[in-house]
């Protein structure tokens, strides 16, 4: 919902050849549609995830209908029509974060009446912190904003004897690195890896469209794997692996 109206396409205007190939060369990037890319899902279930994560989203009320945290790429690039019609000159790709009901509605602030979703531009964040991946040069005239973070999940470690039980993972392509997802008016507090060795390396990523919502890098990125992609993450468990 946070996404402005001149970003969307109709059903109509998904289908047109000439639309779709038209308004990926406007000069704005800021005014091409955008597309939604494998979304997920993180439930919001106290089984499972550390009550400090519950509460940095629900702010610790107990009627709250926030049920899950939908976690999704956007991009202003699709092959909706197939492969081989090009690329967009400028190729941008967001983060999208949402809370979501039981039901799978978006869920309004009720405070301020804004839905609670938003959209960051992850790669853009980090290439102002001067993050890249090691294997580049890191002379700032020599670089671009590139889209090393694509499609996004949010992982939570779900071991509730583990050190690192309430803080989420956020696994792009092959990087991962330890995030906090707070909503506004949470109150502060410190994930097990805020030692305060790292305060340098947070980075704080701003919400190019909606509000509400707060992400906060508690480390650099890591490299997991060369060139992985849609990655998923699964546990072990006496039955042997289940999802995570």
């Amino acid at each position: 919902p946070s996404v402005p109206k001149r970003r969307r396409m109709t059903l109509d205007q998904v289908h047109n050849m000439t639309y779709f190939l038209e308004v990926r060369e406007l000069p704005n990037v800021d005014d091409q549609p955008l597309y939604v890319y494998n979304p997920m899902l993180l439930p919001l279930n106290k089984n499972f995830l550390d009550e400090a994560i519950i509460n940095d989203l629900t702010l610790g009320e107990q009627d709250s209908p926030i049920a899950y945290v939908a976690a999704f790429r956007l991009s202003n690039f699709a092959n909706c029509h197939g492969p081989g019609r090009g690329v967009p000159k400028i190729f941008r790709n967001y983060l999208g974060l949402a809370l979501l009901d039981k039901d799978l509605n978006f869920v309004k602030d009720p405070t301020h009446g804004n839905y609670l979703d938003v959209m960051i531009d992850v790669n853009q964040d980090i290439f102002e912190v001067d993050w890249t991946p090691s294997v580049l040069p890191k002379n700032r005239t020599k670089r671009v904003v590139k889209p090393w973070m694509q499609d996004c999940q949010l992982i939570a470690a779900r071991i509730h004897y583990s050190q690192k039980r309430n803080q989420l993972i956020l696994l792009c392509n092959e990087y991962a690195w330890p995030v906090l997802l707070q909503r506004e008016g949470a109150p502060t507090r410190k994930a097990p890896i805020d030692d305060g060795k790292h305060d340098e390396s947070k980075i704080f990523f701003k919400n190019k469209y909606g509000r509400g919502l707060h992400l906060t890098g508690m480390r650099m990125p890591n490299e997991l794997m060369y060139k992985g992609k849609n990655m998923h993450y699964f546990t072990a468990g006496p039955g042997g692996l289940c999802p995570g």
